[in-house]
């Protein structure tokens, strides 16, 4: 699997800036995926090792002498500076990659001290449970879709999205530390008030949560969240071209979708 990099973004992390790992694959077909491009591998993707580079020129050291005797080096680095405080590993679908690469990246992004990040499609529920034992993440933002797949005619609930999003709480009822932010993307020809409701309790459901769930339409500083983002029209090179005029929402119909689903 090859990647793409973005150092600095303002948008993909529950507070201040991160830099992303894009993962070059994926095993679905959404029909209003905006990054086709990430969907398979090109011969000008960067390998795991520019990507661990990329991680480590993130942040600016300073030698310090060590007083450790246990270790043999006199001296020692500690990281003074970095532009971004959460590494976000993204795609295509950053859990096909090889455990042990994304392990690496982790890792890695642990050692320079920034917070990290998965979004995913939440197909991969066994990933999730092995990456959850690892404690090596720190926010997950998961993919539930109630979508039509670009070579079939048949919508569908995302089975393994449901059970990605009940590990992923359970893991958070024992450490409150993780943030769980569940997205779905909106097209006016599926998603109705009808279907949103039974998204809602579908998910309410799988968490055995009796509580209401924060909705909103972006990335918020807040543990639990769904996110329910508008199809964009600025969106011109998507897997299968995007009608708005029938998936689009106005401000009004949307304010209006928000408010009865609440």
């Amino acid at each position: 699997m090859g990647y793409k990099w973005n150092g600095f973004s303002i948008v993909d992390s529950p507070n201040s800036s991160a830099a992303i790992v894009y993962h070059c694959g994926c095993n679905l077909t959404c029909k209003y995926c905006y990054n086709p491009e990430l969907r398979h591998p090109s011969d000008n993707d960067l390998s795991l090792n520019d990507i661990l580079i990329n991680i480590h020129n993130l942040v600016q050291y300073t030698e310090i002498e060590n007083k450790s005797k246990s270790l043999g080096d006199p001296i020692s680095w500690t990281r003074v500076w970095t532009p971004v405080d959460w590494l976000i590993l993204s795609g295509g679908e950053p859990l096909l990659d090889k455990p042990v690469n994304i392990k690496s990246i982790l890792e890695k992004a642990k050692q320079c001290m920034l917070k990290t990040g998965i979004f995913t499609s939440g197909s991969r529920p066994d990933m999730i449970w092995w990456l959850i034992s690892t404690g090596l993440v720190n926010y997950w933002h998961v993919d539930f879709k109630y979508y039509e797949t670009q070579d079939t005619e048949n919508f569908e609930i995302d089975a393994n999205a449901l059970e990605s999003i009940r590990l992923i709480y359970d893991s958070m009822r024992a450490d409150n530390t993780s943030y769980l932010h569940i997205n779905t993307t909106l097209m006016k020809s599926i998603h109705t008030e009808d279907i949103l409701q039974y998204m809602k309790s579908r998910i309410l459901n799988q968490m055995k949560c009796d509580n209401e769930i924060y909705i909103t339409n972006k990335i918020e500083d807040v543990k639990l969240s769904w996110i329910l983002t508008p199809i964009s029209n600025d969106l011109t090179n998507t897997l299968t071209p995007i009608d708005y005029a029938k998936d689009g929402f106005t401000a009004k119909e949307l304010e209006q979708l928000y408010s009865s689903i609440n």
